[in-house]
This record gives C-alpha cells, structure tokens and sequence, in this order.
C-alpha cells in the first residue's frame, strides 16, 4: 500500500481502533482473480510479477538504469519465499523508503545505512522477534501516479487508481513457516539424496546481493 501510494481510510480506521492493528491487508493477485496465498507455497518472483500485472497492467517492468516514464515512479519487489514479500519505492530525491506492516516509514534497510539501490540493500529483518529475510530480489516496476489530462482547455492532474482488494491476515505467520519446514524435512526423508541437495531455480537470485 505504500508503495503504491494508495490510503484506504477504512483500513486505517479499523486500525487505529483495534489491539493489535492485525487485520486482512491487500494482496496482490485478488483482483485478477488469483487465490489467497497458501501458507505451503512459497511466494517465488515470478508469481508474485504475474499478481501485480493482473490486477494493474498499467503498471510496467523496468530496471534500476531506466527512467520510469513521465507520471509514473519506481518501486521494487523482494520476497522471503517462505514467509512474505515485500515493496520499496523511490522517493524524489532519488533514494529508496520502505514501510513495514504498521511500522514507520523509513529511509534506511535493515542494516541501518540508506538505500540507493534496493538489489544492494540489507533486507534481513531477522531478530529477536522472527526470522523475516527478503533475501530474493526480483525487480524494479514503474507504477503509475498522477495522469495529466486536458479538461475544457485546462491542464489537470488526476491520480490515477490502482485496483487492490483485501484479503489474508499475518496472524500466525510464523507457526505457518514452523509447519512448512516440518513438512519439508518429512518429505526430504523420503527422496533421493541427489534430489534433496537441488537448489529451487529462484533461489539463483540468492547470489546477485554480494
């Protein structure tokens, strides 16, 4: 939601008036008629892209060279295959900023150090309160922001709305990664050993930090 800049007031209602601020939060994917995410399937990049061009066309694929057309600014996508993922986005000067969940917005990575470039940056989030890594970067996306359109001879610009729907909770997020490496260790127990030691394609992307 940061990322894209959109404020749901209702959310931010039922935030502000509930305990824990632990409420469904928009997903990527539901407006195209993806379904919820499976708490046994990781979010790989390539799934995770094909949601946010379903629900938003508009938006488009780029790298940290190009210049993201007129009306439009930059973000980046990381993912925690087991856990979560996760946007970046690039503010006017140039340097990045992020938002955690209902933490503040910040300008620095995990590391403390500002971000000048999202593929550099630390994104290991693991503390004393979980084990949270978007340790798989997987690309820069143009989105837009403001069209300018000529109305009765004048010049006016209008936010451009993105399609995003709610669905899914964080609760329990990490009894969900518990059972799924539960469930992983029964079933290495019963392949091959040449089969156990293969290296899932997206975590090639592992190696571009260093």
């Amino acid at each position: 939601m940061y990322a894209l800049n959109i404020l749901d007031p209702k959310q931010i209602y039922k935030c502000i008036t509930s305990k824990d601020c632990n409420l469904p939060f928009h997903q990527p994917g539901l407006v195209a008629g993806f379904l919820g995410f499976d708490s046994d399937r990781p979010k790989t990049c390539p799934e995770m892209t094909a949601r946010i061009l379903g629900d938003n066309p508009s938006i488009k694929q780029t790298t940290f060279e190009q210049v993201c057309p007129r009306g439009t600014s930059k973000i980046a996508l990381v993912v925690d295959e087991d856990q979560d993922y996760h946007f970046l986005r690039q503010d006017s000067d140039g340097w990045w900023s992020q938002k955690g969940g209902a933490k503040p917005v910040t300008k620095m990575d995990a590391g403390g150090h500002p971000i000048w470039d999202p593929q550099l940056a630390d994104n290991n989030w693991t503390n004393e309160h979980g084990v949270l890594n978007y340790d798989i970067f997987c690309g820069f996306l143009c989105v837009p922001r403001n069209v300018r359109q000529h109305k009765n001879g004048n010049i006016a610009n209008e936010e451009l709305k993105l399609r995003v729907t709610t669905g899914g909770s964080r609760a329990h997020k990490h009894t969900q990664k518990r059972r799924r490496q539960s469930k992983q260790k029964s079933a290495a127990s019963h392949v091959p050993r040449s089969k156990r030691s293969r290296v899932p394609q997206t975590k090639r992307y592992r190696g571009r930090k260093a």
